[in-house]
């Protein structure tokens, strides 16, 4: 006699869905942070445009800095950093932090969304999750700054003077562009972007004046 086969039951309370609730919940938020501003999105807003229940998004997320914060994590560059600062490559200081510029300026273009989410971040929680994520980069980039001092050619400065330097470089470089009107991007285009970076980099490696001025 062939036995009945044993259907497997889902745990009391667990949802068979959940990820897929979780990924359209968080797709919503995220478009609708674009389209009205965080402040304008409301919990209703966000389940009405995921087509599910408050009670549904409620579940997930119990408020609104909750939400957000799974936004900003769905949307983390912080593998991508890792990784970027792992594949620099050189046999001087100088030729490793060209390399590390160039992946991690990549790495970031990659997540573009995120840039938007960070100033939300600073406006609402003060840089809480920015915070976070320089604390999970930061073991790696004290890893590269002990390779850039073993390559040699360094000046005689602090690590914490180095490090806050060359995370300004980075910050600044990024925001900078996003900051210009839309005009001055259309002709920033006319130059390669490498070139771009490749300049910025000279001015930081070897200052503005001449070499007599100095």
């Amino acid at each position: 006699m062939t036995r009945p086969r044993r259907v497997s039951r889902p745990r009391k309370g667990a949802t068979p869905d959940h990820d897929s609730q979780r990924a359209a919940l968080l797709t919503a938020a995220r478009a609708l942070y674009r389209e009205m501003g965080y402040a304008e999105t409301t919990f209703p807003h966000v389940a009405a445009r995921a087509a599910l229940s408050e009670d549904i998004l409620l579940r997930h997320f119990r408020d609104r800095e909750h939400l957000l914060s799974a936004v900003l994590t769905a949307h983390s560059p912080l593998a991508d950093l890792l990784t970027a600062l792992d594949r620099a490559t050189g046999e001087s200081a100088e030729e490793l932090l060209r390399s590390a510029f160039h992946q991690l300026i990549a790495a970031i273009s990659r997540r573009e969304d995120f840039l938007d989410l960070a100033l939300i971040d600073v406006q609402i929680t003060n840089g809480a999750f920015l915070t976070t994520l320089t604390n999970g980069v930061f073991a790696k980039a004290r890893g590269f700054l002990e390779r850039m001092k073993t390559a040699g050619g360094l000046r005689p400065v602090s690590d914490m003077v180095i490090g806050r330097a060359i995370a300004a470089l980075l910050m600044g470089y990024i925001v900078s562009e996003r900051a210009m009107p839309a005009l001055a991007r259309t002709a920033m285009r006319m130059i390669p972007a490498r070139a771009w970076l490749d300049g910025v980099l000279d001015l930081f490696l070897y200052g503005i004046l001449e070499d007599d001025a100095r």
